[in-house]
């Protein structure tokens, strides 16, 4: 396996990396078998060391790229083509994921309708027309046409291609719901949890939050609500992410360490508990990275093997990458990776810096530190995909950040405990979720936010070198850091000069 010593999966991560943007910049069409050979390859002849390596570099990257065209690639349909499946999800309100023998595809909610409208009587009420709109987990039978996703088109049909969806639907001819409601058992978990902080918090925008926080259901929230967390710099809290998952974990082992059990066997029983509550909120990507991350760690501790943070970190990502490589190209896990990444990198070097330097209480040094880390490696991407930058967030977010942890565990607890006992307690998390929307709403008067246009890729790439190249230079301080960071300041420098000319 190629080394690093100590971060074995970083360069492995990187080649499967190279493999998968080789193919989504190229469209190399690389076969599978072409993956296959090489790893044979590898397992029958014996190498040294040295080559070893190498081929496995070869290997990852034909595998990153073969298994991108794989994925991606999809027939062509001109005929009308009978498809069943179930509708999994909603897609942004106005479509449904459906999973069918063919593959992913995007159902147009607009497409159904038309086709009611125009089968039904005109008198038909528009009421009746929407009883026949499917629900999630409905199972269905259409007739319609297909057209393939294509990842070098318009935005919204790379965002399907990205997510594994292959073809969107051109027009229906029949349509038909064959059974209602297949859905699975943590999703009714999660409808049950939905019903109980209805009853429970009777204000609309206490419950949004609630169940949003909780259990990932953000149906709810209001335009208002949305929009006030957003320009505030704090809407990651509303999407049951890392940040909720590793606070449920420390919930659940806390509370099993008041039971005569070791350390090393708490930590394990803690793993199907955070596995269960990802599922029942829904399973988000960011949630399930939080939970592969958290997996790694435990069962590194508990096997007495390698805890090196960020070693695990890209175990987790290369895990992921090889199951699903077009992964890579979600935003959010960009963005989940960069953030914890910057949490591993700067977390403590920074918080002594404020502990020590500026004399900064512990607990104020931490919370700006772990918002200010994770914050570093995403800005980057922020001004890349945003092109706006809050650059009070950090400030919002170390004040918000010590009522985040007590609404979540109050709330969860609630939902946990008997109705009748929850009734008496539920009162803590309201209090909090008000607390937390009148800050914000004063906070959200210092907001402030820095819009950049016109930036590339390789603006990023060489920004992450000058940031990582500066990093290195505080901690090693030696000649050969100092000129690596030389490099990467000029290097930014010039291409950024010569960009702007050009453009």
């Amino acid at each position: 396996m190629p080394t690093s010593q100590k971060h074995p999966f970083l360069i492995l991560t990187i080649s499967l990396v190279i493999g998968i943007v080789l193919y989504i910049y190229t469209e190399l069409q690389i076969s599978l078998y072409v993956t296959i050979i090489v790893a044979l390859i590898l397992i029958i002849i014996k190498f040294s060391k040295t080559l070893k390596e190498a081929l496995i570099i070869i290997f990852l990257v034909l595998y990153g790229c073969s298994m991108s065209y794989y994925k991606l690639k999809s027939e062509e349909f001109e005929k009308l083509i009978t498809i069943e499946g179930i509708c999994s999800s909603y897609i942004g309100g106005n479509g449904y994921l459906v999973l069918s023998k063919l593959g992913n595809i995007y159902l147009s909610k607009y497409n159904i309708l038309f086709y009611l409208k125009k089968k039904s009587n005109p008198k038909t009420k528009a009421k009746e027309i929407n009883k026949q709109i499917p629900l999630e987990g409905d199972s269905i039978k259409f007739q319609c046409k297909l057209k393939r996703t294509n990842f070098s088109s318009n935005q919204f049909d790379k965002y399907l291609k990205y997510a594994g969806i292959k073809y969107k639907t051109k027009f229906i001819t029949s349509f038909t719901i064959l059974s209602k409601n297949h859905i699975t058992i943590s999703r009714k978990i999660q409808k049950y949890f939905i019903s109980k902080i209805d009853s429970l918090y009777k204000d609309n925008t206490v419950s949004a939050i609630i169940k949003a926080i909780c259990i990932g259901d953000r149906t709810t929230i209001s335009s208002e609500t949305k929009n006030l967390f957003t320009i505030t710099g704090c809407v990651h809290l509303l999407a049951v992410s890392g940040l909720h998952v590793g606070a449920i974990f420390l919930l659940i082992s806390n509370l099993l360490k008041l039971i005569p059990i070791k350390k090393k066997y708490i930590e394990l029983i803690c793993l199907p508990c955070i596995w269960i509550y990802t599922l029942i909120t829904g399973a988000s990507p960011s949630a399930i990275r939080a939970s592969i991350i958290i997996t790694f760690i435990i069962l590194g501790k508990s096997f007495n093997k390698d805890d090196n943070k960020l070693n695990i970190l890209f175990a987790s990502a290369f895990l992921t990458l090889i199951i699903n490589p077009m992964m890579l190209c979600n935003i959010s896990f960009q963005l989940s990776y960069s953030a914890y990444t910057g949490i591993i990198l700067f977390y403590k070097p920074l918080s002594l810096f404020l502990q020590k330097k500026l004399k900064l209480h512990r607990i104020i040094a931490n919370a700006m530190s772990i918002c200010t880390s994770a914050q570093i490696l995403i800005t980057p991407l922020s001004f890349y995909y945003f092109k706006d930058v809050n650059i009070t967030s950090i400030i919002i977010n170390t004040i918000i950040m010590p009522l985040t942890a007590p609404l979540l565990y109050t709330s969860v607890i609630t939902l946990l405990l008997p109705y009748k006992i929850s009734f008496f307690l539920a009162i803590i998390p309201d209090f909090i979720s008000r607390l937390l929307i009148t800050i914000l709403n004063l906070l959200s008067h210092i907001v402030y936010n820095i819009h950049i246009e016109n930036i590339s890729v390789l603006h990023i790439l060489f920004t992450y070198f000058t940031i990582l190249s500066l990093f290195s230079l505080i901690i090693k301080r030696n000649k050969k850091m100092l000129i690596t960071t030389y490099i990467a300041l000029i290097t930014q420098t010039f291409y950024s000069c010569l960009y702007n000319l050009i453009i």
